[in-house]
């Protein structure tokens, strides 16, 4: 099974850490020119809608930049006594696809090695949880609205043509994703056409937009939540307090007291500090390599 290798994705290791990574969105054209229908086919995704094990949530519909009601595209399916509401109708969803609504698949992963590769390289290089999403989109078509992700995002172009508009990082991100008008936004940092086999990095927050041209597209959202600094500090605060008992008690929070309370914070926040100091910071820093690719992000 291919899987690439991560300098394949970003190009030089260093370079990228150190002038590109949380800064600023880029783009590698034929970065996988020679195999990135090892990856995943638009035949993969027909196969597994075919399949008639398809579920919610995994496949999702959106037409103009909305969400299509699950009705429209499900139904009742029994399995050995037991009944599901959401087993996904390949015909009523192609219908849907050829009316001009976009398919997508989230946490494609779950269902397909070759993504899977991917992902799993991608959450051992930055110690945490990474999932993918593959978006089929009718010629003509913007999936979404123009917005941004509260994820770090590497897109893999796979199949057709597709026009991305990419603004550059705003002074202050939210960790939130939101949607925005081209009139707030102004004129992108980019507007390239991406085809197969091209690669592009956008930092949390990127403001971005695309539409499939000429045919039909199908690109991959490889998806991971570096964690923040401030996420560190808090495990490291987490594992100074459940040392002490003394942050396990009660006090009585009401609005009578607020001073008792201003002072038990203070001699609490005083704790906290002997209790840092004794934190061994090198075995805290560890566990947030071992365990980050267990923890969900999404």
């Amino acid at each position: 099974m291919y899987v690439p290798e991560f300098t394949e994705l970003v190009g030089e290791e260093s370079e990228f850490f150190s002038s590109v990574f949380n800064k600023r969105p880029i783009l590698r054209p034929g970065a996988l020119l020679e195999r990135h229908a090892e990856l995943l086919t638009v035949a993969d995704l027909d196969e597994l809608l075919r399949s008639g094990t398809a579920r919610l949530p995994y496949v999702r519909v959106t037409k103009d930049g909305d969400p299509v009601h699950p009705m429209s595209y499900t139904k009742l399916l029994r399995v050995q006594g037991e009944y599901f509401a959401d087993a996904v109708v390949a015909e009523q969803v192609l219908g849907l696809f050829r009316s001009g609504a976009t398919i997508t698949w989230n946490t494609i992963n779950h269902l397909h090695a070759g993504v899977r590769g991917l992902t799993t390289m991608l959450g051992a290089k930055f110690s945490t949880r990474c999932d993918a999403v593959a978006f089929l989109t009718p010629s003509g078509t913007e999936g979404f609205r123009p917005h941004h992700d509260p994820v770090d995002v590497f897109v893999v172009h796979l199949h057709g043509r597709k026009r991305w508009q990419v603004w550059g990082l705003p002074e202050t991100r939210k960790g939130d994703a939101a949607q925005f008008s081209r009139e707030d936004l102004g004129d992108p940092l980019f507007s390239e056409v991406l085809e197969p086999g091209d690669v592009m990095y956008m930092p949390y927050g990127t403001p971005h937009v695309a539409m499939a041209e000429g045919g039909v597209s199908l690109h991959l959202s490889v998806v991971v939540r570096p964690r923040m600094w401030g996420d560190l500090v808090q495990q490291v605060v987490r594992s100074a307090v459940a040392g002490n008992s003394a942050f396990m008690t009660y006090p009585y929070v009401n609005v009578d007291n607020v001073g008792e309370l201003v002072v038990g914070v203070k001699e609490m926040l005083g704790t906290l500090v002997e209790e840092l100091e004794k934190v061994d910071i090198r075995e805290v820093v560890a566990g947030f390599t071992q365990d980050g690719g267990k923890e969900v992000r999404l």
